[in-house]
């Protein structure tokens, strides 16, 4: 093992943000879907009210349940719908433990089959008896505390944002998602300024 390789990435790789600070860690899982959605309100992309007000609410369709929204932000004409799963990293894990590291990934690839199924659900349906979601195109992601890492390609999927050439990933961390509402907030780039950093030396 390289013990110098094995620590770097243990106490400065997989940090939580000092944005958001290591009290992430300490939340419970509601405390994490009200942090995520108050981190969002606070940025460029804070949903309508209309639309905030679905955040924690159970979707309905036909009288039956759909889903929970953890946290909801707008960027556009798009709307992300965000499952907030607080799965945190342990010692085993970071220590390569054929278990803890198999066990992560199923949930987390749980996670993804789940809410990709729900989003599916949403989009073919984007009025229920308790949401109207018609005007916007439908994305969503999962959101962790901490990145855990899954083979699958769908993981790394690109999601524009539509704002400075951003975009969110099937899958983020709560430092990186937060790391992208803050430069979704920064003024537009001037288009010449662009047309030049794009046409490279």
């Amino acid at each position: 093992m390289d013990v110098w390789a094995h620590t770097w990435h243990v106490t400065h790789e997989l940090k939580l943000s000092p944005h958001t600070g290591g009290a992430i860690a300490n939340l419970s899982a509601e405390e994490f879907e009200l942090a995520t959605q108050n981190l969002i309100d606070q940025s460029a992309l804070a949903p309508p009210t209309p639309i905030q007000a679905m955040r924690g609410r159970t979707l309905k369709l036909n009288g039956k349940q759909i889903t929970d929204v953890d946290a909801i932000l707008v960027a556009g004409s798009t709307a992300f719908l965000v499952s907030c799963k607080k799965f945190l990293i342990k010692a085993n894990y970071l220590a390569g433990e054929y278990a803890a590291a198999r066990s992560g990934r199923t949930r987390l690839d749980k996670a993804l089959d789940e809410w990709h199924d729900r989003i599916a659900t949403i989009r073919t349906s984007p009025v229920g008896d308790n949401y109207d979601l018609s005007a916007y195109n439908i994305e969503g992601f999962v959101l962790l505390p901490e990145l855990i890492f899954t083979p699958r390609k769908d993981s790394r999927e690109l999601l524009p944002v539509g704002y400075n050439d951003l975009f969110f990933t099937r899958v983020e961390s709560f430092s990186q998602f937060a790391a992208t509402l803050e430069m979704a907030s920064w003024p537009p780039e001037p288009p010449e300024l662009r047309a030049l950093r794009l046409a490279g030396p």
